[in-house]
């Protein structure tokens, strides 16, 4: 029997599959991550912490507020006609009782001492009547007739003079005429208001309190407030009147504090701030706002906890200026993060600057 010798082939083929495992059992004795470099090494992120603390701290809202008049008045005429004086010019002061507006009265001025004619005239004839009755030279019934004649011809005089004070307007109380929507020449129709008149000696704040707020509220207290904008002084009003309704829409309720305004700096319409202080708050816990962190819809911080950053989640029960009031979340005593936390992970490693 004649043996057959291997083809060169079959010869590569043994030596490659001897190689090949001669190589796996080289790598299987070498030690483990000889070939590998080493990790790297987590870096540390630079943090300012703040120890958490119990206070006291006012619970207080600011409220929009709108400067009113305490006084005003929109002023019309009783009568039309055409206008013949304007005595006062816009934003003159005027007392109670001044002439604002003369409306052309000559007609009303004719009938007027028609009537003070006839009233003369039957006031003499009662005179003589009166003598000639004491000595029975006229009857009871001629008498009365000329007391009836009097009495109507005062009632058509008093009539007269009625239209002739209906063709003036006279401001109603001091102030100042804040508007006049009229000149002299023009037909001012009865009942449109053409005249303003304010009284801006003291002014009124108006207020529309939250339903939650309002019973912090009383008639006779005193309420800081400030004209919006820097370097505004601040000033205090009295309540004088807290609405015992609410609004049907906005559920608020008007409130109106009154105050001084003496050197006029306070004009109607302006906006000013008014803080209302609620309560005080007892072992408050506080946290600066800008060391909240949104994420996904909660308000997160990050406490330094063993040289890593620690999330906590946290619920807001009110904000104070820059501060936010905590309801829970944080402790008393807790080292809260307020500085690098903006790209905190929950324990990533920190490093703490500095610590109050």
């Amino acid at each position: 029997m004649k043996i057959k010798k291997p083809s060169l082939a079959g010869v590569v083929l043994w030596i490659v599959l001897a190689v090949i495992a001669a190589a796996i059992v080289v790598l299987a004795l070498l030690p483990k991550g000889a070939d590998s470099a080493p990790a790297a090494e987590e870096r540390a992120v630079a943090v300012t912490v703040q120890t958490v603390r119990e206070t006291t701290i006012p619970d207080t809202i600011v409220l929009p507020g709108r400067v009113e008049a305490l006084h005003s008045a929109a002023l019309s005429a009783e009568v039309g006609g055409r206008v013949v004086r304007l005595p006062v010019e816009k934003g003159a002061r005027v007392s109670a009782g001044d002439l604002l507006l003369q409306i052309d009265d000559r007609v009303a001025q004719a009938q007027l001492q028609q009537a003070e004619v006839e009233h003369a005239d039957a006031v003499r004839e009662e005179r003589r009547f009166t003598e000639l009755r004491s000595t029975g030279a006229v009857s009871t019934s001629d008498y009365e007739r000329v007391v009836m004649r009097r009495e109507l011809a005062a009632a058509v005089r008093t009539a007269a003079q009625t239209a002739v004070d209906r063709c003036r307007i006279e401001s109603p109380i001091g102030g100042i005429l804040d508007g006049r929507d009229i000149e002299v020449g023009e037909y001012v129709v009865e009942g449109v208001p053409v005249l303003r008149v304010v009284d801006v000696a003291r002014v009124k704040i108006a207020v529309d309190v939250p339903e939650d707020s309002i019973d912090a509220v009383r008639t006779g207290m005193t309420i800081p407030f400030r004209r919006a904008g820097a370097n505004a002084e601040p000033r205090r009003g009295e309540v004088v009147f807290a609405a015992e309704t609410a609004d049907a829409a906005t559920h608020t309720f008007r409130v109106e504090l009154e105050a001084d305004n003496s050197g006029g700096r306070l004009k109607p319409g302006m906006l000013v701030n008014v803080p209302l202080q609620r309560a005080v708050r007892e072992n408050a816990i506080v946290a600066p706002l800008h060391s909240i962190v949104p994420k996904r819809g909660d308000d997160v911080v990050f406490l330094a906890q063993d040289g890593r950053a620690a999330a906590r989640v946290v619920r807001i029960d009110g904000i104070i200026d820059s501060d936010a009031v905590i309801a829970s979340g944080l402790e008393a005593g807790d080292a809260l993060i307020v500085a690098g936390q903006r790209a905190l992970q929950d324990g990533q490693r920190i490093e703490v600057q500095a610590a109050e």
